[in-house]
């Protein structure tokens, strides 16, 4: 069977309750029994959240990143039933999904392919399977489908009260940006400051400090500090940058998977900053064999291509990882490469922060 969609044909949910052989979806429109489907937790972790350099860090993954494929057995309602019990913990209130695994024996591959992006509930993820083979005639691309990036937040203060070295701020400050979305829950009263949220880059802090790199695998860039004329005791402006996403921990122990983390947003005080970017999406393909024919998967972070005339500047999105299960592999070009962070075009003597680049994700195969 050819498979070539625009957006992918696959179907995502989120899981309201996990049991240990059934879940509870938002809606299990378009799901029927004997489908295969993908459970997957994406965030979850617990991180440090003391207001220091070691803001962000990873102290826990409890049960982010765990994934399995399940045969649906039966639906009721909302409820899905499987055929076997779930072998992975998950807790639903960690951003649980159910994604439709699309089963095909010899998968042709002949039109760009891509999926649904994250939107804070559910897509991020591009999985199907074939039996025999899959070919491609064209690429398949999960560029900036992964984690979001820190909004713009516009503010100022006078003289220099703003003038701050928090690494954790609210999400009501006018000192800092927002932080880049990552595997940690959402918690407002954290949002912004230059500490990451696990792999999602601090946000910049003021004046004009920008925004950081996410990370995945590898670790973001330091989103780049301000030099501003200005003589503000302590001068923290001249540290103002979002420090980087972290680099998350990958094993066949684990077996976690994570989208790219979302760059850091910048502070801004005259409304140029550019927002953070978007991370790299997860890619899964389980075949026998998979042909590139020299085309390529494909899942970066988006580059901040957005420039700033003044302001601090956003920082790019970690690439994302893409999961091949398959005896042979051919001709086949893969790229989890981390985006650009911001640039300006202010030709003054000030020097605004510049967004860090984006880690890199990971390119995971089977033996």
């Amino acid at each position: 069977r050819k498979y070539q969609a625009p957006s992918h044909c696959a179907l995502y949910t989120g899981v309201t309750s996990v049991g240990t052989q059934s879940v509870i979806v938002a809606s299990a429109a378009g799901f029927g029994s004997g489908d295969q489907v993908l459970v997957i937790q994406m965030k979850g972790a617990t991180i440090n959240t003391g207001n220091t350099p070691s803001f962000g860090s990873v102290l826990n993954y409890n049960n982010a990143g765990n994934f399995e494929f399940a045969s649906i057995a039966s639906i009721s309602s909302n409820t899905v039933s499987f055929v076997s019990p779930l072998l992975r913990n998950y807790n639903a209130n960690d951003y649980v999904q159910m994604v439709r695994v699309p089963l095909y024996t010899n998968a042709v591959v002949s039109g760009p392919l891509t999926g649904t992006a994250w939107n804070g509930t559910t897509g991020g993820v591009l999985v199907f399977e074939a039996s025999v083979s899959v070919t491609l005639n064209a690429n398949i691309d999960m560029t900036g489908k992964g984690f979001r990036g820190g909004a713009l937040q516009g503010g100022a203060f006078s003289s220099c009260a703003g003038d701050t070295l928090d690494y954790v701020l609210p999400g009501s400050t006018l000192a800092s940006g927002k932080k880049g979305e990552g595997i940690v829950d959402p918690n407002i009263s954290m949002s912004n400051g230059k500490g990451p949220w696990a792999n999602g880059g601090g946000g910049g802090n003021d004046c004009n400090g920008g925004g950081a790199g996410g990370g995945n695998y590898g670790m973001g860039g330091h989103g780049g500090d301000s030099k501003v004329n200005v003589s503000c005791p302590p001068f923290f402006y001249q540290n103002s940058g979002g420090r980087w996403g972290n680099g998350l921990v990958y094993s066949n122990t684990a077996n976690k998977v994570f989208m790219g983390g979302g760059g850091g947003g910048p502070h801004q005080n005259d409304g140029a900053g550019t927002p953070g970017a978007m991370g790299g999406g997860i890619i899964i393909i389980r075949a026998a064999s998979v042909t590139g024919n020299n085309n390529s998967i494909i899942t970066n972070g988006n580059d901040n291509n957005l420039m700033a005339s003044i302001d601090g500047q956003g920082g790019g999105g970690a690439g994302g990882s893409v999961l091949i299960d398959a005896c042979s592999i051919t001709a086949l070009t893969v790229s989890a490469k981390g985006g650009k962070g911001g640039v300006d075009n202010f030709s003054g003597s000030d020097c605004h922060g510049k967004g860090g680049g984006g880690g890199g994700g990971i390119v995971w195969v089977s033996s």
